[in-house]
């Protein structure tokens, strides 16, 4: 048995160096979509621009909406763009920078993309206001509620180990979980997991141990470690959680035993 929970932690420890190695190419993807979405609209040529957003970004905003948005943020005439970050985590990429227009005008930008089936595509454009910033990051939860979010997340994970499938965890997480994987993307990363001989039901009933302050990062997520003590081993979980319409909703698990 522990030989197999060894075995299970490095595969899933070699999809995540797996994954590092790639990102560092993969970031000029994300220049090149928002390269394509401004020279788009610049042209006029709004049904591209709008292929070139998430389904999540399409379904909150329509093209009129879009429209106001880059009149109001004088994004019409965006002819060069200069990155200071980029960032590829989860299949989430992150662009900071700065928007240079036809007139000269230099716009601060951050833009967040996700990748879906087509590739990288925009998920949400945010300009910093200027003038004193009062800061709008969520506040991070009380430990108690921490607590509970860890609590009900880590048992949807074991469920799933019990019934074969992440499809509860699937269910109730994130909408932008959902936007980027499916069900069966998640069979397949925690597939090294479910191939265990592990008792996923008696798992769920263990109460979790938050480790540390629970903390919300630059990009708004708010991150929990946690652990589960049992007879089938140590698991220490990093959670991600985002919020949504005012609740926090998983956004990653990662999962190893000891």
């Amino acid at each position: 048995m522990k030989r197999k929970l060894l075995i299970a932690l490095a595969i899933v420890t070699a999809l995540v160096l797996a994954g590092a190695g790639t990102a560092l190419w993969l970031t000029r993807g994300l220049a090149d979509t928002v390269d394509t979405f401004f020279a788009d609209v610049r042209e006029g040529r709004m049904e591209p621009a709008m292929d070139l957003l998430s389904q999540g970004f399409r379904s909150e905003t329509g093209r009129a909406d879009l429209e106001r948005f880059l009149d109001q943020q004088d994004m019409r005439q965006v002819i060069d763009a200069e990155w200071n970050r980029r960032r590829i985590e989860n299949q989430q990429g992150l662009l900071e920078g700065t928007l240079v227009t036809r007139s000269g005008v230099r716009i601060p930008v951050r833009i967040g993309l996700i990748r879906e089936a087509d590739g990288w595509r925009i998920h949400r454009i945010e300009r910093p206001a200027a003038g004193i910033a009062s800061g709008s990051a969520p506040t991070p939860p009380d430990t108690a509620t921490a607590l509970a979010l860890a609590t009900a997340t880590i048992r949807d994970f074991f469920h799933g180990l019990s019934a074969g499938s992440m499809r509860a965890f699937h269910q109730n997480a994130s909408s932008l979980l959902k936007a980027q994987f499916e069900v069966e993307d998640l069979d397949a990363a925690y597939r090294a997991f479910l191939d265990l001989d592990l008792d996923g039901d008696t798992l769920a009933r263990v109460r979790p141990v938050i480790e540390g302050v629970p903390k919300v990062d630059a990009d708004g997520v708010l991150q929990i470690q946690a652990h589960v003590a049992s007879e089938q081993g140590l698991f220490r979980f990093g959670l991600r959680h985002v919020l949504e319409d005012g609740q926090w909703k998983p956004l990653g698990l990662n999962v190893r035993i000891e």
